[in-house]
């Protein structure tokens, strides 16, 4: 097997270098006979040794110690081109971080945000200290989404429906023509689909399409709705966790979620957490019924059951709240929406423990309920 030889590229005239070492003449001199015994591993006669002493051992690495000295010239490092700014950009050195406000886009709200940059690359994300709420804390969405920027499999250009790749140019040209045509029939025919945002930016933009083209139509979509309580309801109940004593969790990760909370997932969590840091009062004691999921791990008592219950499971909930706060009637009303499911003891316990804290207590339900089991909900809610 030959040996492989790395030959590095010699130093430019003028280019400094550090100091030069050898280790014979013959290496200083690069003599003939250095360069044949240095491109050779093992010296003549080397396979015929049986026994290897200290100076044979020298002597048969002499070629390979030779052969670094020679083709390595000092282990060099790879030479890089770092050239100077024409213009330094203000507020820029390197090694030094630069911080700026920003904020991470949500369906309910944004969290407000401190981005690390080194030499305008951002590196980091945390929550803003000036946010009253949030403080110092993100959600683990805002934390990976330094990670997005950096994504190989990001889009790196556009592409037409049969997969070819369009240049700017080509983009450009497509949209006027769409442009064009939406204008002569005042957007008949067109449609945007967007994930929902709660971007004022973007608003003012729709707003204005919609001024230009009153035929298109806007359309937002999520894989998993957040706002379907919102559309029953008529109005946004963003719970204060902060002040509840009872909390009784309904699948309430899908929607506003006490421990995986895609609304105000820090704010929530802070807010759960000072609670139950809190020593006044006593301990937060928190109830859950639904599958499994964080809120289930951190509840001090829990009612495992599917999914397909927990609409139905959140009615009866409600009915007993009304019917342990004296309103009989109704909620007689709402267990008639219900068969099926018997779980009388455990409901009627949970329910007496919400009732004793009536007005430090509170039902979360995941957004994925039925229409039905959040008009239920909001009615327990007001009872306690």
């Amino acid at each position: 097997m030959s040996k492989q030889v790395f030959n590095h590229p010699a130093p430019q005239p003028g280019e400094p270098t550090g100091p030069s070492y050898w280790r014979s003449l013959d290496e200083r001199n690069k003599t003939p006979e250095f360069r044949t015994r240095a491109e050779r591993e093992f010296v003549d006669g080397a396979a015929a040794i049986s026994t290897v002493e200290r100076r044979e051992f020298l002597l048969l690495m002499g070629a390979s110690f030779g052969l670094a000295g020679l083709g390595l010239a000092g282990c060099r490092e790879p030479r890089n081109h770092t050239l100077p700014y024409s213009k330094q950009p203000e507020n820029t050195i390197p090694g030094v971080a630069t911080y700026y406000a920003s904020s991470f886009p949500g369906e309910y709200a944004n969290q407000a945000l401190i981005v690390e940059t080194h030499q305008h690359r951002p590196t980091k994300v945390e929550g803003n200290p000036s946010h009253a709420a949030n403080g110092t804390a993100s959600s683990k969405f805002a934390q990976a989404s330094v990670l997005d920027l950096y994504d190989p499999e990001r889009a790196q250009a556009s592409q037409a429906a049969s997969g070819a790749v369009l240049s700017v140019a080509a983009v450009r040209d497509l949209l006027r023509k769409l442009s064009a045509e939406a204008k002569a029939n005042g957007g008949a025919g067109l449609a945007f689909l967007a994930r929902p945002s709660t971007s004022p930016t973007r608003a003012r933009v729709v707003a204005a399409v919609k001024a230009a083209l009153p035929q298109a139509r806007f359309v937002e979509y999520t894989p998993v709705a957040q706002n379907r309580a919102d559309a029953v309801l008529g109005f946004r109940a963003l719970p204060d966790l902060a002040k509840a004593r009872r909390i009784l969790s309904l699948d309430g990760d899908r929607g506003p979620s006490l421990l995986e909370c895609r609304i105000l997932p820090a704010e929530f969590l802070r807010q759960l957490v000072v609670r139950r840091e809190d020593d006044e009062g006593g301990a937060v004691d928190r109830v859950d019924a639904g599958r499994e999921h964080l809120d289930r791990a951190a509840a001090d008592h829990r009612l495992r059951a599917a999914s397909s219950h927990i609409s139905g499971l959140a009615i009866l909930f409600a009915a007993e709240v009304l019917a342990q706060t004296g309103k009989g009637s109704d909620a007689a009303t709402l267990r008639a929406k219900v068969s099926g499911l018997s779980t009388d003891a455990w409901i009627k316990e949970s329910i007496a423990d919400l009732v004793a804290a009536k007005g430090k207590a509170l039902i979360v339900a995941g957004d994925h309920l039925s229409a039905d089991a959040h008009r239920a909900v909001a009615v327990a809610n007001a009872a306690l």
